[in-house]
């Protein structure tokens, strides 16, 4: 079985240092070492990078020598995640048990040397093929995505994988795949075809519906070619309109005008399809080669490094060109606000997000909170939106969330034609977070690397993200969850689940009853001990 994972792009461009490992640890410093290898032979990996981060510390690391071997000294004692990595291979974190999920940290007591640290690196998968049209010819700068099926706000999906862009030969190459079930879809934006016609979304053997897919398994270093296959094209129209209110000065070129899919419940953005600019100083809009489907009309406008003015519409398409839209622009809306701390609070590296449904980007305050702790987002769109901090402190939690005085912590905030439905909204962050320590248990021992889950005992929260808290089993099989908001909980312990299947209200509704209840109070520090449902009992459950 596949006992181990990859996890990308968690390695930060600064911050890095390398210990010296000829000296000895400090006193009461730790050091780790041990060895890395590569999973199908066994043998050495020489120059693999070891990163560890954690703690409160900057990112620490080290390189192999000739002999696979590593070590890291001067560790602060603490609790941390180790990655490794090197070209051509699957980069890992310590312990991951399968592809999707984190690994196990690690916990260093005063002065401990841990040095049967083990890493066996997986060759990367790769799969090539060929885009082409309808006449057989190839497409040069499609766009190519590699896609799986996993969960997304609680929901069972195709995500959107990696992507890329063919070459002049119609020719893509996916490399650096993690082993597993792949689907592969090819789009052309809102490129034309024949008369009247568009490139619709395709995937692998050549079909438009994705449950009639056909899907690649990849094992590791497995090259997979001849993936090859042609766009369908579909009947496509106009959508033609104006936009109005066009500030002064605003050069037509500035102003876009953007369509954005509605589908299962999600929106996302063609890549390099369905945008346009206005073509004149009257606002006409033309956008041509549009798909039949549903769509969100956007448009943003704006000077440079000035306030951004918005409209938006749904639309339907059909069976024919859709005109006469009228897009009239707004200016953005500005949200005040203001985070008050109960007790103290290090608020130096808080970021607060208004999160948007559908999977679209949260929108960001980039500059940091002011010392008095008052905050300003610019520039958001209508829409309604969820507020999510992070950046707080391990014991912290986001207490209350008002608007003039209105509770909008679980309900959020709507803005509607660039208004705010308030003046000034106050966050209210605690210092006085539960906490809940424990061990997990399977077959009588301690389970090292596996999930506990803090779930809202009440059904009717369960899909808010406010009220989920996660833990991953140390080596010793204990965990620690904090700044927890007060409330009523089940706690679950899992050997082993797909990344955020315990986000799913139907999955959890299934082993309600292995939940362990606990109540949380401001402050409160509990210590459990949980059995883990055994990874047999959930991958079944995740085939039904």
């Amino acid at each position: 079985a596949l006992v181990m994972a990859v996890l990308l792009g968690l390695f930060p461009a600064h911050g890095w240092q390398q210990p010296n490992s000829a000296s000895s640890n400090s006193v009461g410093k730790c050091a780790i070492s041990g060895t890395i290898t590569g999973a199908e032979n066994g043998q050495p990996i020489r120059g693999a990078e070891v990163d560890i981060e954690g703690s409160g510390v900057g990112l620490m690391g080290g390189k192999t020598d000739d002999g696979g071997r590593f070590e890291i000294k001067n560790i602060p004692p603490g609790r941390y995640q180790l990655w490794a990595s090197h070209p051509g291979y699957i980069s890992m974190q310590y312990g991951q048990r399968t592809f999707d999920n984190p690994g196990r940290p690690v916990t260093l007591t005063p002065g401990q040397d841990i040095t049967d640290i083990s890493f066996h690196l997986f060759r990367e998968a790769v799969i090539t093929g060929h885009i082409y049209d309808e006449n057989g010819d190839p497409i040069e700068g499609a766009w190519v995505q590699a896609q799986r099926y996993g969960y997304m706000n609680g929901k069972r999906q195709l995500l959107l994988g990696n992507s890329l862009q063919t070459d002049d030969r119609g020719e893509f190459r996916f490399y650096g795949l993690t082993p597993g079930r792949y689907y592969i879809s090819a789009s052309c934006g809102n490129q034309a075809a024949a008369k009247n016609t568009s490139y619709s979304p395709t995937y692998y053997p050549g079909v438009v519906d994705p449950s009639t897919a056909s899907p690649i398994t990849v094992r590791p270093g497995d090259e997979f070619p001849g993936v090859d296959f042609s766009i369908q094209t579909v009947a496509a129209f106009h959508v033609r309109g104006r936009v109005t209110g066009i500030p002064s000065g605003l050069p037509a070129a500035h102003i876009y005008v953007q369509l954005v899919s509605n589908q299962n419940g999600k929106q996302w953005f063609a890549p390099g399809g369905g945008v346009a600019n206005v073509k004149d100083a009257q606002g006409d809009f033309d956008i041509p080669n549009v798909r039949p489907g549903s769509y969100q009309v956007y448009v943003s406008a704006g000077f440079d490094h000035r306030k951004l003015y918005q409209a938006q519409q749904v639309i339907q398409v059909s069976d024919s060109d859709i005109n006469g839209i009228v897009l009239a622009l707004v200016p953005t809306a500005t949200v005040h606000g203001r985070v008050h701390t109960e007790s103290s609070v290090d608020l130096s590296n808080l970021n607060i997000d208004l999160v948007p449904p559908g999977g679209l980007t949260p929108i960001r305050d980039p500059n940091p909170v002011n010392s008095d702790g008052a905050f300003v987002i610019k520039n958001v769109l209508d829409g309604s939106y969820k507020i999510l901090l992070s950046g707080l402190p391990p014991n912290a939690y986001l207490k209350g969330a008002t608007l003039d005085g209105q509770d909008v912590l679980e309900s959020g905030l709507t803005i509607a034609n660039g208004q705010v439905p308030g003046s000034m909204l106050d966050l209210v962050v605690s210092a006085y977070g539960g906490k809940i320590s424990g061990v997990v248990m399977l077959d009588g021992k301690p389970a090292s690397d596996a999930r506990v889950t803090l779930a809202p005992a009440d059904e009717s929260k369960i899909s808010e993200q406010l009220w989920f808290k996660e833990a991953v089993t140390d080596q010793n099989g204990n965990f620690l969850v904090q700044g927890i908001r007060p409330g009523k909980y089940l706690a679950f312990a899992w050997q082993s689940i797909e990344a955020g299947e315990d986000l799913d209200p139907a999955f959890l509704t299934r082993f309600r009853d292995r939940g362990y209840e606990v109540q949380v109070s401001e402050n409160s520090v509990q210590t459990l001990q949980l059995n883990a449902i055994p990874a047999s009992e959930t991958q079944a459950a995740g085939k039904k």
